[in-house]
């Protein structure tokens, strides 16, 4: 196999179509499967639109596709993670043949210029550039500049990095994939990713909030997942699987919470949905998940906050401080319910007559 199009035959019209949507192609609503694959093909082999798409991928990926250029396959062994094959073979340059990962003839002349040791630092840049876009796109709404420029640094390859070098590279990024408007007279950037009336409710629960930057790895995992994961949501998902003994059960609660707190949605009501669906685990291990839950959500940066997490917004209205600000609200379910306890998902019920009452 050696034509792009030949690849392509593969796939489901469907998937062409949300592969050309993923480019930005427009006019192909009413192409048949072959005028789809032509579409693709004539992209994927201009050089200009093939580098802003190898834009996106991650850093990972990108390295995996030199080395798919300089050496034509990729043994699988040598791939651990096989999503990273999965975003490859979404460029179209590949294919897999068995173990093996084999790069398409036809797709060497565009990548030739794509993959020189310039267009790789480059590219780890730029990358990052919009990992930090990404991540202040849902963690800010509406930012500057500025506050971009300040999640960037923390690369130490992009420490010394000024505005402008920034705003030439936010202009050069191609307008029809990425998901911020951006306004250069006031250089601030609004949020694609809310709607507007979503978007309205959360800057004004903002107001008065500083911008936290946040960690560079919370950064990768957030562009990647769309969840900040840390030790205490690892301690929940460890604590589900040996509770549960269904991992992708436990997985699916962890990160339900993860979004539930990174997005400001109702913590009280997500609880209640967990505690129910866990009726055939014990009081005293509901409390412990209800425990691990709260210490999650308390440590998890949101968009309400500007990137802060609760606990963070609790700390510090505990020290002396010349400004009134007013002591945020946190769920801090610590303590063991007894069964005649309020039931902590917020009915007003006893824990007996409620939650409760199907894990007696």
């Amino acid at each position: 196999m050696e034509k792009i199009s030949e690849n392509l035959k593969n796939y489901k019209k469907t998937e062409l179509i949300e592969m050309l949507e993923l480019r930005g192609v427009k006019g192909i609503s009413k192409l048949d499967k072959e005028g789809l694959i032509n579409k693709l093909v004539e992209y994927t082999l201009d050089e200009k639109n093939a580098w802003n798409y190898i834009l996106f991928l991650t850093d990972i990926e990108y390295d995996y596709l030199v080395k798919l250029y300089k050496n034509g396959s990729i043994s699988l062994k040598n791939i651990p993670d096989y999503n990273n094959v999965k975003g490859l073979l979404q460029t179209g340059y590949c294919y897999l043949v068995e173990d093996k990962l084999l790069l398409i003839d036809e797709a060497k002349a565009t990548l030739k210029p794509l993959v020189t040791l310039k267009k790789q630092e480059i590219h780890a840049k730029i990358h990052w550039i919009i990992e930090c876009l990404d991540c202040a796109d849902v963690l800010y709404g509406k930012y500057s500049l500025d506050n971009v420029l300040a999640l960037v640094h923390q690369n130490p390859n992009c420490k010394d990095m000024i505005l402008e070098e920034l705003e030439n590279v936010v202009k050069s990024l191609p307008e029809n994939v990425i998901g911020f408007r951006y306004n250069e007279k006031d250089r601030l950037f609004v949020s694609g990713y809310y709607d507007s009336d979503t978007l309205s409710s959360i800057l004004e629960r903002q107001k008065n909030k500083p911008y936290i930057v946040i960690a560079p790895q919370f950064i990768n995992t957030l562009y990647s997942y769309d969840v900040i994961i840390n030790d205490k949501y690892l301690a929940l998902a460890n604590k589900l699987n040996e509770l549960l003994n269904n991992q992708d059960r436990a997985s699916e609660i962890t990160v339900e919470l993860n979004r539930t707190a990174l997005f400001g949605q109702d913590y009280n009501t997500y609880l209640k949905k967990v505690i129910e669906s866990l009726s055939s685990l014990s009081a005293d291990e509901i409390n412990e998940v209800i425990k691990l839950m709260s210490e999650c959500y308390n440590s998890t940066p949101t968009v309400l906050n500007r990137g802060a997490a609760p606990q963070d917004l609790f700390n510090q209205t505990n020290k002396i401080t010349t400004r009134n600000v007013n002591k945020p609200k946190t769920f801090v379910n610590t303590n063991k319910i007894g069964r005649n306890d309020p039931c902590p998902c917020g009915s007003g019920k006893k824990y007996k007559k409620c939650c409760g009452l199907k894990s007696n």
